[in-house]
This record gives structure tokens, C-alpha cells and sequence, in this order.
């Protein structure tokens, strides 16, 4: 990034706006109140002596943490009111903070949410954090109107109910294979939270969700992959272009096929004793067509290309 120099800046002229990051999730009707905690680095320059023994410049970063506390509406009254814009949402400020404010938008839940199994009365809230700090006078230094690395933490009264995955059920993905498989890996790693100009992250105790809050790194555990070598299935390419015929490549290559199908007959009854789906919704719009591939690998005739047929 290219830097300024105080004559470039004096010479363009800037139009100030306020900034915000943002956290969105759901909480249980009983819910009554959240728990925010704003944490953020304000910066101002200080003359220092230099390792030569002269002045020099630099800029000093002052921690900040506020904790804010913010009542929520009750749940038929976030149904009464419907969306709500800017001018509804409640904003409260952040004390000492010299213009940063909170501002909490709660919401009604849409038919396909609420029928994606969450607790009845579960609404969605969304929590910004708004820079509204005065510009600075033109010519000077921005930095001091700037809050960097800027955060949330959010706790509730209650455990913060999972977000389900509604591209399903508005008939945005339902029929996508990819969608169908991830959904199916993913099922029992459920989403709590989701950001606005910033990533978010989480926190489960006892397989619970009391905080959720944003964060610039996200990471994610990703399992490792490991070959399976099934007994009795000859994998060397060596060996495999040697066979001299249908016979030896299928018993060379069938015991694949069969632990292929076995496998499959595990994970269907793992997803059965999970209960993260009743077995109807597995075994048909969420299962991708998995055995279409043993079955490939097994059928007596070559499928040839449709072009050639």
C-alpha cells in the first residue's frame, strides 16, 4: 500500500463516513439481554529520543476494552416490529470511547428459517460496531479518528441457538451434489455466527454456545486425508497394465468395490445413530447418489460417451 505525504493529503479533499463491523446470529426467546464486550487500539504520536540521541516521532498504540451491556426485545415484540432499519435499531454508546457506538438490530425469523428445526421463538440479531468519531480538522493527521484493530465479543443470557443452512430450503442449492455432500460432511459442525466486514469465530462449553465474537484471522481445523489400502486389491499400475484380461483386472480390482459398498453401509447407519437428520431427509435429498460409484466400478458393460452413442 503507498504511502502519503502530508502534501498529498492537504491537497486532496476527503469525505468522512462512518465505519462499522458487525456480527450476526440468533438467540432463544427467552433471551433478554447481551453481554458486549468492544475492544479496539487507538494510536497518538509521541516524540521520543532516538538510539542516536536525537528526537524522533512514533506512534503509540493505546489498548482500549469497553463492555457494554444491551437489552433485547422480547420475542413477539421483534416479531410486531419486523425489520427494522437504522432509524429503529437501537444505539447505545460506547463510554469513553469519543464516538464509537453499538447499534442492535433484532429481527423476525422468515418461514424457512423457522422451520429448520430451531426452538420456537428464536430470532436473529445483529450487532455493529460504528465509528462516529468526529473527522479531524482538514490537514491534520486522521489516525486519531481511526479505531484499529477493532473487535466483538458477544455473551448471552442464554446458549446462542445453531444458524442453519437455508439455501436448501429456499430452493437456492437443494439440488446441487456439491451442496448435498458438504451439507452431509458437515452436519454436525454447526454455524453460530456469521460477520459483517470481519470473520467470526466462537466459543462451545459442554457442547454449547454462550460467545461468539469476530475475528480478522479466522483458522479451522481440517482433518487429514489417509489412503485406504483394502487386503486383496492390486494397486500398482505395473501390475494392473499386465493382467491379461476382464477376469484378472475383476479380481484384482473387486475387492475395492466391495469395501467401497461396505463403507458406505457404515456411514449411512453412523448418520442413522447421530440423529443430526431424520433418516428419510438423509437417505434422499441430502445422501449424494454415493453408490452410483461402486456401481460403476462393477458394471459388466464399459459405459461409452454419449457422443458416441
Amino acid at each position: 500500500m503507498l504511502e502519503e505525504s502530508s502534501e498529498d493529503r492537504k491537497a486532496a479533499k476527503r469525505g468522512w463516513f462512518p465505519s462499522s463491523i458487525g456480527l450476526s446470529f440468533l438467540v432463544a426467546a427467552e433471551a433478554e439481554r447481551l453481554a458486549v464486550t468492544v475492544r479496539w487500539g487507538d494510536y497518538a504520536q509521541e516524540t521520543v529520543e532516538s538510539a542516536e540521541g536525537g528526537a524522533k516521532q512514533v506512534w503509540r498504540r493505546t489498548p482500549r476494552m469497553v463492555e457494554v451491556e444491551t437489552p433485547l426485545a422480547r420475542a413477539g415484540d421483534a416479531e410486531d416490529a419486523g425489520p427494522a432499519d437504522d432509524g429503529a435499531a437501537p444505539i447505545h454508546d460506547v463510554p469513553g470511547s469519543g464516538g464509537l457506538q453499538l447499534q442492535v438490530v433484532e429481527r423476525a425469523l422468515d418461514a424457512a428459517a423457522a422451520g429448520a428445526g430451531l426452538p420456537p421463538g428464536a430470532r436473529a440479531v445483529s450487532v455493529f460496531l460504528v465509528n462516529r468519531r468526529e473527522p479531524p480538522p482538514e490537514g491534520e493527521d486522521p489516525e486519531p479518528a481511526h479505531a484499529f484493530q477493532a473487535g466483538l465479543e458477544v455473551r448471552g443470557d442464554r446458549p446462542f441457538p445453531a444458524r442453519p443452512d437455508l439455501r436448501g430450503a429456499r430452493g437456492g442449492a437443494g439440488d446441487d451434489w456439491d451442496e448435498r455432500v458438504a451439507d452431509l460432511q458437515y452436519a454436525d459442525t454447526p454455524e453460530y455466527a456469521a460477520g459483517h466486514g470481519v470473520s467470526a469465530d466462537w466459543e462451545l462449553t459442554g457442547g454449547v454456545c454462550h460467545l461468539v465474537r469476530t475475528t480478522w484471522m479466522p483458522t479451522a481445523d481440517v482433518r487429514k486425508t489417509d489412503t485406504f489400502d483394502p487386503p486383496g486389491v492390486e494397486l500398482s499400475m505395473e501390475a494392473l497394465g499386465a493382467l491379461a484380461g476382464a477376469a484378472e483386472v475383476e479380481a484384482a480390482l473387486g475387492p475395492l468395490a466391495a469395501a467401497y459398498r461396505a463403507w458406505i453401509v457404515e456411514r449411512r447407519a453412523e448418520i442413522a445413530a447421530s440423529g443430526a437428520a431424520a433418516p428419510a431427509e438423509v437417505d434422499e435429498p441430502r445422501r449424494p447418489a454415493a453408490p452410483n460409484g461402486a456401481q460403476r466400478a462393477t458394471a459388466e458393460e464399459p459405459r461409452r460417451p454419449a457422443a458416441l452413442d
